[in-house]
C-alpha cells in the first residue's frame, strides 16, 4: 500500500472557476483589450474606451456582463443581466 496519503483541501471545489480579486484588478486585465468610441454626453461629443466581459454572480446565481468605461481621470463600470441564447 501507499504509505504517504494525498492530502485534499478542506470543502467542495469551486463550481464556476476563478475568483475575481477586484474591479480595479479586472480593469488592469482588460485595458489591453479594450475597444474605442464616440458617445454624446453632456452636450459633446466624448471619446471613450470601454471593455466588456461576463462573469458569474455567486449573489445573483446568474452570469451578468461586466462594462468597464475608461475615462481619462477615472473608471466606470456597468453590471447587466447577461441574456444569453
Amino acid at each position: 500500500m501507499n504509505s504517504q496519503k494525498v492530502k485534499k483541501g478542506r470543502g467542495r471545489r469551486p463550481k464556476y472557476g476563478k475568483k475575481i480579486e477586484s474591479v480595479s484588478a479586472l480593469a488592469r486585465v482588460l485595458k489591453a483589450s479594450a475597444q474605442s468610441a464616440n458617445i454624446f454626453m453632456y452636450s459633446k461629443s466624448r471619446d471613450i474606451l470601454y471593455s466588456q466581459t461576463i462573469v458569474m454572480s455567486k449573489a445573483l446565481r446568474r452570469k451578468i456582463k461586466v462594462i468597464l468605461v475608461y475615462k481619462k481621470t477615472a473608471l466606470s463600470f456597468l453590471f447587466l443581466r447577461a441574456t444569453l441564447n
